[in-house]
């Protein structure tokens, strides 16, 4: 019987650890920083060359 109570509070303590992780909220970042920049000039042995909005693949050659 003693034993498990014991078991019964270790469960009972772990599913309080699991709600109590749960409920806190998720931070939302701002997008300031991706509305701020819609190109930037890159420059590289050929020159320079201006990148509009986000790049999908990028392919470095060294």
């Amino acid at each position: 019987m003693v034993h498990s109570k014991k078991i019964f509070m270790f469960c009972i303590m772990i599913l309080m650890v699991i709600i109590a992780g749960c409920s806190k909220e998720e931070k939302k970042e701002n997008d300031t920083s991706a509305k701020a920049k819609d190109s930037y000039t890159v420059k590289h042995a050929m020159g320079e060359t201006t990148v509009n909005g986000t790049p999908k693949k990028v392919v470095v050659l060294t």
